[in-house]
Order: C-alpha cells, then structure tokens, then sequence
C-alpha cells in the first residue's frame, strides 16, 4: 500500500472520529446545561496581589522577552492596607471543557471558561440588545483578551437553550448544532448549506482561519465573527454584508486573576503586569506557566 493510501486512510478515519464526537456532544449537551458550571467563584485583589512601592522592573513596556524573571518584591499579598480600597469580583466559571478543547483544537488552558461580563453584556446586545437586528456583527479588540473564548460562551449558551448554530475555528471545515444532531461540514464547496438558515454562525479569526467560510457569509440568519483589529481580516469582505463592528472591552486585573487562578503564592504580580503592559491573557499565562513548574 502507497503511502498516499495511507495517507488517505488516516484522513478519513480522523473524519469518523471528529464527526462521532461532534454527534456525541450533540446528544449530551443540547438543551441541556453545562453538568459542571460554577456560579458563585469570587477572587479579590487581595489574592492577586496590591503595590508596596511604585514597582521597578528590569523588563520595561516595549519588551516582549518572557524569559526575563519577574520579582514579586513590591507586591504584597493578603488584606491590603487601610489605603486601598478591597475589590472582589464575583463570576462564573464553566469547567472541564475538554470535549471542546478536542473538536475545536483550542489550547488546554481553554478547559476552564471563566465568564467574563463582556460576555454576557455582548450577548444580551445580540439577542435583545441593540445588536440583535444585525445579521453580521464582528468583534474585535487586543490579542488576548478573550475575543475565542466568547464564541465557545455563545455556543455553551446556545446548546443549552437548544438554539442552531455553527462554528468554524478550522479553515477546513466547520460544525452544526440543531434539532437534527451534531454534524461536521467542509468548506471546500460554494453550495448553500439549508441547516445554516436557522443558524447563529460563530466564525474564529485566528492563525488557521483569516475570514469566515463563503457558506457562513451566504444564508445565515446572524453571523458572528470574532477577530483581531486588522482590517484584512474582515473589512473586504464585511462591506458587502452591512457588518457592525464592536470592540470588545479589556478584562480587568480581577478577571485575568480569576483566568489565571493558581494558588497565592505563584501569583504573579498581576496588577503591574496589567498597568505596564496591558491586560494581555497570553502573558500573564505563559508567566504563571513558568512559576508553576518553577
């Protein structure tokens, strides 16, 4: 047998495989709620940490280097001082998402989904709000921010209130949920697709997909693409749908502490993170990564 063959083989026992789980979460999630979901999480700026001094750092703004350590020497930990005022936040938090992690080829950080008000802000404006008479609606915003994570919020909600909708995070193919089943589709044909009619389309600007797919683009009844501020990603095409264009909101130093929870100590200091650079998740990740294992 080629080596083609085998290629092809493989291929086509991935496709069973995606479309068997896309089928099983169907059954298991449509209108039915998230079985492992906390409701009441709150995290305060006690935990994540408060300024001693103004803090000094030997990385500066413009730097980009996450190999440089970070000290933790002007932060203190537990109640702050009679000066600073205690803040909590209070959010949700849906758990164990591996299912999705699997189909939609996310990073495993995305197993946990903290929810954060944008999220449901920006929902309630789609369905009732004042962007619920537009049929394209693209969000955009800062890398990081949580701009992916919003879709995975929308389709969680959606599944759960047994209302269709697709989602592509693969230039390849994209996923349906409706009253029929969970099914995989290929983007690869131009042919109107009748299941999206009915379908709220979630479509994922990232590295593998620059716009969303010519069947989502067609017959949608609302299409929702998140995306990063580069016109390239959504301007050519947006122009002939009558697009509305909504920037997503930064997430607070409270909502970055609850995304990266981890315990007190491998905290790292949050809030000069967030004042120096912005609150940008991937780094304050990939610095709690390293003090994990450290």
């Amino acid at each position: 047998m080629s080596s083609d063959e085998d290629d092809v083989k493989v291929e086509q026992a991935n496709v069973r495989r995606l479309r068997d789980q896309v089928k099983a979460l169907h059954l298991k999630f449509w209108t039915r709620p998230w079985p492992d979901i906390d409701l009441d999480c709150t995290i305060s700026n006690a935990e994540i940490g408060h300024p001693v001094v103004q803090p000094v750092d030997s990385i500066g703004a413009e730097s980009d280097d996450e190999s440089v350590p970070l000290v933790d020497d002007d932060f203190a930990y537990g109640t702050p001082p009679a000066e600073t005022k205690l803040e909590t936040l209070v959010y949700s938090c849906f758990k164990n998402l591996e299912s999705f992690t699997t189909i939609l080829g996310l990073d495993p950080l995305s197993r946990v989904l903290v929810v954060r008000k944008e999220y449901i802000d920006l929902y309630e404006a789609l369905t009732n709000g004042i962007l619920s008479s537009n049929r394209t609606v693209i969000v955009t915003g800062q890398p990081g921010i949580g701009k992916s994570e919003f879709l995975i919020y929308l389709l969680l909600r959606r599944l759960r209130d047994g209302l269709p909708t697709a989602i592509q995070f693969r230039h390849s193919h994209y996923l349906i949920f409706d009253e029929k089943g969970g099914a995989v589709r290929f983007t690869g044909s131009d042919l109107p697709d009748p299941r999206l009619e009915k379908c709220w389309a979630l479509a994922d600007s990232n590295d593998k997909v620059e716009t969303p797919c010519v069947a989502f683009r067609g017959g949608v009844e609302k299409l929702v693409q998140a995306a990063s501020p580069d016109p390239s990603r959504w301007k050519r095409w947006v122009k002939y749908h009558l697009g509305y264009r909504v920037v997503m909101a930064l997430p607070t130093a409270l909502e970055i502490g609850a995304i990266v929870r981890l315990p007190r100590l491998r905290r790292p200091r949050l809030c000069a993170q967030v004042g120096t650079l912005g609150p940008r998740r991937p780094r304050s990740l990939s610095y709690a990564r390293q003090r994990q294992h450290a």
